[in-house]
């Protein structure tokens, strides 16, 4: 008598589905794992690239310096259609001669202006001044400017925006601090290891993010001082930066908040363009709000405009600008010696509350004081005789 037997109980297609879910179950944690290495990996990547583009400024610098023995002036042709920034003269050391034979020999252009037919050179898209994890400067309209990541240090100290006028506690500012005057090696008495050179700031595409828009009529930031210089003697300032903190109180929840934001609008309205109130719309011009940041607060702090209109001129009357990046925690920061170092958010940048060094007897001498704006704007200032270094 036979009998029938059933091997291998229980059911063997129930038992597949299971496997197969277990299975993409561990894909799934796999990938949710592997992913942000991946994007942290990319950033990473970003970053390094940001900072070659940081060194290879300061090093063109540096070039321009022992060709010429002295660094270029902060604004040439100022006040003119021709006016530009220093960032024209270092074309040649950084490969990119042609775009400077174009500036020195083309026609007239005026460079917040940039028109669709305005010559090639002034609207370049040139990679070497944009940094990868801020894509604003990678995606510009073929006909508008070329525009640029990184500033020029000015010190702990807030510019006007007569590229003609303004005054600078920073590198390129030469003895009188002036944007037309040349600084030597040797004006750098701090050392060049102590002093910065280069930064990063976020092309304004969102005027509400504080890396990348400006807060414009912000009670408290700037004011009437009374300023007694060894170069422009006593006079009264109406709009001195007298409160650098006070800029903070313009952005809540992370925004620059709705009352105090600037509008980028587009000019000209036949061939619309960033305009002359965001962060890095060209690197050409020498307005300080296109190439200059400050070390009154620390990276990554919001721009306070002194022009108290929403509309497109945070271009004009005082400014702070603090570096800003979009890596986490900080941004690149070159020295004038030619390295690099990441600076985080939390340096420590003293009194924040205070006028710079130009309250009492410390007025007559605050191109060359000490700074009162802690170890960053110690590094921001190149004679201000600090012993205080970023590391």
């Amino acid at each position: 008598m036979k009998r029938n037997v059933k091997m291998g109980g229980g059911n063997p297609r129930a038992f597949t589905l299971v496997e197969l879910l277990v299975v993409i179950a561990i894909i799934g944690i796999l990938i949710a794992l592997l992913l942000p290495a991946v994007q942290a990996a990319r950033e990473a990547a970003r970053r390094m690239q940001c900072t070659n583009n940081v060194k290879q400024l300061t090093l063109a610098l540096l070039n321009y310096e022992d060709g010429h023995k002295s660094f270029p002036p902060c604004v040439f042709n100022a006040g003119s259609s021709r006016q530009s920034n220093f960032v024209m003269c270092l074309m040649p050391f950084i490969e990119l001669g042609a775009i400077y034979d174009g500036f020195n020999q083309g026609p007239v252009v005026t460079a917040w202006a940039v028109e669709t037919t305005s010559p090639q050179y002034i609207k370049a898209r040139v990679t070497a001044f944009l940094c990868p994890s801020d894509g604003a400067g990678f995606s510009k309209p073929e006909h508008a400017p070329g525009m640029n990541n990184y500033r020029v240090c000015f010190g702990d100290y807030g510019p006007n925006q007569n590229p003609g006028t303004t005054v600078m506690r920073g590198i390129l500012g030469g003895d009188a601090g002036t944007s037309h005057a040349s600084t030597r090696l040797a004006d750098i008495s701090d050392g060049t290891s102590n002093t910065m050179a280069f930064s990063e700031h976020g092309i304004g595409d969102n005027m509400a993010d504080p890396r990348s828009g400006a807060a414009y009529n912000v009670p408290g930031v700037f004011g009437a001082i009374t300023v007694d210089t060894p170069y422009q003697g006593s006079s009264a300032k109406a709009d001195w930066v007298i409160s650098p903190i006070t800029c903070l109180s313009a952005v809540a929840g992370g925004t620059i908040k709705p009352a105090n934001r600037t509008v980028a609008l587009m000019r000209p309205t036949s061939a619309p363009l960033y305009s002359a109130s965001t962060h890095g719309y060209t690197w050409a011009d020498g307005i300080p709000f296109c190439m200059a940041f400050t070390t009154c607060l620390p990276p990554n702090s919001p721009t306070c405009t002194g022009y108290t209109a929403s509309n497109d001129r945070a271009h004009q009357g005082r400014m702070l600008a603090s570096p800003t990046s979009y890596h986490t925690g900080g941004v690149n920061v070159s020295n004038v010696d030619g390295s690099v170092r990441f600076v985080s958010e939390t340096v420590n940048c003293g009194n924040t509350a205070g006028p710079g060094n130009l309250s009492g007897a410390e007025q007559t001498g605050y191109l060359m004081g000490e700074s009162i704006y802690g170890v960053f704007g110690a590094a921001g200032t190149p004679k201000g005789r600090e012993t205080r270094t970023l590391d």
